[in-house]
């Protein structure tokens, strides 16, 4: 068990590296939410969702607003220019401590 432990920590600090130093953006996100707004159109007996959003105005933003951004990489921060950009963008999240915002 320990040794499993172990090798789960070793995966996280390399994933960690590899998304902290991508020079691409990544964002990690939890879309959840939004698949639960799917699930209960489709429950409701929607099968037309082009239709569903084009005959519910704003719907398209309310269901785009359900996915959380967890996570930003840094490329992410340079690319958006957060040093100039309110950051109300990622306020849900530590990045500032994390770059030293």
């Amino acid at each position: 068990m320990i040794a499993d432990e172990a090798l789960l920590v070793e995966s996280e600090a390399k994933y960690r590296k590899i998304f902290d130093n991508a020079n691409i953006s990544i964002w990690e996100e939890d879309s959840s939410a939004l698949i639960d707004s799917f699930e209960k159109m489709k429950k409701a007996g929607i099968t037309d969702l082009k239709k569903h959003l084009d005959d519910n105005p704003g719907l398209d933003w309310e269901l785009a607003g359900k996915v959380k951004i967890l996570d930003v990489n840094e490329a992410t921060l340079r690319l958006f220019d957060v040093q100039k950009l309110p950051f109300s963008m990622f306020q849900s999240l530590n990045i500032r401590a994390r770059f030293r915002l």
